[in-house]
């Protein structure tokens, strides 16, 4: 993967901003932010949550991702990212993995390639987070760690083949990720 790219990038829709409490989702059938539940406890987003555009995971879901950034957005923001590792999530469903992402339009991030570039404070506080949510909000779900950046590539591109099978009339390829053609 060439991370200069521009059709190596992604798009990630802000659903939650990074410091929050608050869960929002996007609301497909309205297009429009929907807030769903305060969290428990003191949990708080680590890091921007969002979904990645033109993708559908096995279950037909957009991939969820967390984008790293030093100040929050806000939810429907898009961020143009490049995916840099994931962490395996297994919920009784299927895989609910979480690509982990940096934002490519910025100096202060834009130079990390892998996750070994990130601070190790800050990847067990987004594994202690994705944990404790899974825990408070009661969700069954297998954690099997870290993934490197070539595992995420190919999720997203499994993901966006799925998403480009079932929209190809509908797509603008202007607006894609890691395009598969």
């Amino acid at each position: 993967m060439n991370p200069h790219r521009k059709e190596e990038h992604i798009r990630v829709l802000v659903e939650t901003n990074k410091g929050s409490k608050n869960r929002y989702v996007w609301e497909e059938e309205s297009k429009s932010i929907r807030f769903i539940r305060t969290l428990f406890h003191n949990l708080r987003y680590p890091a921007e949550y969002g979904l990645v555009l033109n993708t559908l995971d096995e279950d037909h879901k957009a991939l969820d991702a967390l984008v790293l950034i030093d100040e929050p957005t806000f939810p429907g923001c898009i961020i143009h990212a490049r995916p840099i590792g994931l962490f395996k999530m297994l919920e009784e469903e299927g895989p609910d993995h979480k690509l982990i992402c940096i934002p490519v339009e910025d100096p202060r991030w834009n130079k990390i390639f892998n996750l070994h570039q990130v601070d190790a404070g800050l990847m067990k506080e987004i594994e202690l987070f994705l944990t404790a949510y899974a825990r408070f909000e009661d969700h069954k779900m297998d954690l099997e760690g870290w993934e490197d950046q070539n595992s995420a590539i190919d999720i997203v591109r499994e993901a966006q083949a799925r998403y480009w099978e079932l929209h190809s009339e509908t797509v603008n390829p202007d607006y894609s990720c890691l395009n598969p053609r």
